[in-house]
C-alpha cells in the first residue's frame, strides 16, 4: 500500500466530517429548533461525500461500492428488521444482572400515547392504531434516510478500506469513523444522551457504532449492496428507542446507546465474527 492509494479515503473522511461539523455549527447559530429540523438531512452527507470523492479520484460506477439494487433473500430482510429486537431481548438478562429496573408492560410508552391523545383531542384507541401503523412503516421510511449513510459507511468507505487493509480491519475502521462522524452532533446537543454527559456519550457512541457496524457490514458483504444495511439501520432507528421505556435508567447505561445495548450489540457482533465471518471471508 502506498500513501497515494489512500488519499481518496482520507478526503472522504475529512469531507464527510467537515460537512457534518459545518452544517451543525451554522444551524446551531440560528436556533436549537433549526438544528433539530436539519438532523434527518444530515444522514445524506456520507452519500454526498461519496459522490464528490469518487468523482474527484476513482471515477468508478457507484455499483462497485454496493450502491445498487439486486434481488434480496428474504432471510436478510427478516434479519435486518429484527436487529433492534435482538438487541432488546439480549439486553433484558444483562439489565437484570445489573439490577436495572425493567418495565415489560411499557407503561411509560402507553402513558406518553395517552398524553398525546389528550393534547391532540384524538381518541386514545385511534392514537394506538396510528402508532401501530407507524411502527410497521417506520423501518422502510427510515431506510430512505439510512441509505444516505450506508452508501458512505458500508458502501464507499468499507469497500475502499477493504481494498487497502483487508475485510476485518475495514469493518472495525469503518465503524470507528462512523462513530466519529456523529461527534459534532453529540457534542452540540448531547444527541442520544444528555448535554451534561455528552463527552462520555461520545466515547460510548463510537463503541456502539463499531459493534453495530459488524452486523451492518456483514449484511453488506452477504448481499453485495447497501440496501439491506440501510433497512437494518432504518429498523434500528425505528425501534431501538423502545428500550428507553423497557429499561428505566440513565441514557449512559440504557437506551438508545448506553452500556447495556452496547453489550448486546457486542454479543451479536462476536457471534457473527466467530461463526459467520470466519467461514465466509477469506
Amino acid at each position: 500500500m502506498k500513501n497515494n492509494d489512500i488519499i481518496d479515503i482520507a478526503v472522504y473522511i475529512v469531507l464527510s466530517i467537515s460537512l457534518m461539523s459545518i452544517t451543525i455549527s451554522v444551524t446551531a447559530l440560528i436556533s436549537y429548533e433549526a438544528l433539530l429540523s436539519v438532523t434527518p438531512a444530515l444522514m445524506f452527507i456520507p452519500l454526498i461525500s461519496t459522490i464528490i470523492t469518487n468523482k474527484l479520484f476513482l471515477k468508478r460506477d457507484l455499483s462497485e461500492f454496493g450502491i445498487n439494487i439486486r434481488k434480496f433473500d428474504i432471510r436478510y430482510i427478516i434479519l435486518a428488521l429484527l436487529y433492534p429486537f435482538m438487541i432488546l431481548v439480549i439486553s433484558l438478562p444483562i439489565a437484570y444482572i445489573m439490577g436495572i429496573k425493567i418495565d415489560l408492560s411499557l407503561s411509560g410508552l402507553f402513558n406518553t400515547l395517552a398524553q398525546a391523545s389528550q393534547i391532540s383531542g384524538i381518541p386514545y384507541e385511534t392514537i394506538i392504531v396510528l402508532f401501530m401503523i407507524q411502527l410497521i412503516i417506520a423501518p422502510f421510511f427510515n431506510m430512505i434516510f439510512a441509505f444516505g449513510e450506508e452508501a458512505g459507511w458500508r458502501g464507499y468507505l468499507l469497500t475502499r478500506l477493504e481494498e487497502e487493509f483487508g475485510t476485518k480491519q475495514a469493518i472495525i475502521l469503518s465503524g470507528f469513523i462512523w462513530g466519529l462522524w456523529h461527534w459534532p452532533l453529540i457534542l452540540a446537543i448531547g444527541y442520544n444522551y444528555t448535554y451534561e454527559t455528552r463527552y462520555y456519550g461520545a466515547i460510548l457512541f463510537v463503541i456502539s457504532t463499531i459493534m453495530a457496524g459488524v452486523f451492518l457490514s456483514w449484511l453488506r458483504i452477504k448481499t453485495s449492496n447497501v440496501i439491506m444495511p440501510s433497512l437494518a439501520h432504518g429498523s434500528f432507528n425505528a425501534y431501538i428507542n423502545i428500550g428507553s421505556y423497557l429499561l428505566i435508567t440513565d441514557p449512559l447505561i440504557g437506551y438508545p446507546a448506553g452500556v447495556i445495548p452496547i453489550i448486546a450489540e457486542t454479543v451479536i457482533a462476536v457471534i457473527l465474527w466467530i461463526f459467520l465471518f470466519i467461514k465466509t471471508i477469506k
